[in-house]
């Protein structure tokens, strides 16, 4: 059985600023560096509906049977969710940059389920972490580190 995360009536936080981002669908794959260390795997579902999950995988990537990882789940400010598999051990920054080109476009953050703030250099060691999207505005004061046009930002 799939976690899933616990209901909520109200939208995210500051960045519950006014944001209708949505996961683009698509299946392109976005350009990676030699150094990205992105699985490219990954799905996408409506946390509101039972629908079946497909897994899309990038043109290089193998099978993913043959990858060992972590599997994490992010969901979007409109309860739209993203499966990633990813290596152990890797960043939530390095995640949340894998998956700007979903966010279209937005400035946006990542926090645990329960609103709680996390570091872009968090290490992910086990598999089921789920993060939510946040809108990350200029005006909005609560992110230490956002994403912006595919970019790592630290407030100072």
């Amino acid at each position: 059985p799939t976690p899933s995360p616990e209901p909520r009536d109200e939208p995210p936080s500051c960045l519950s600023c006014s944001d209708s981002s949505q996961i683009n669908k698509s299946e392109t794959d976005s350009d990676h560096s030699s150094d990205d260390l992105s699985s490219g795997v990954f799905s996408s579902c409506n946390s509101q509906a039972d629908t079946r999950v497909e897994w899309l995988m990038s043109a290089n990537q193998t099978s993913s049977c043959c990858f060992e990882g972590v599997d994490i789940w992010i969901e979007n400010t409109q309860g739209d969710c993203l499966r990633i598999r990813e290596h152990r051990r890797v960043k939530v920054g390095h995640v949340a940059i894998g998956i700007s080109d979903q966010m279209s476009g937005k400035a946006f953050s990542l926090e645990t389920l329960d609103r709680k703030t996390v570091s872009f250099d968090e290490q992910i060691e086990e598999s089921g972490s789920w993060f939510r999207c946040v809108p990350a505005p200029d005006r909005c004061q609560r992110w230490r580190w956002r994403i912006r046009d595919g970019r790592l930002e630290l407030r100072e």
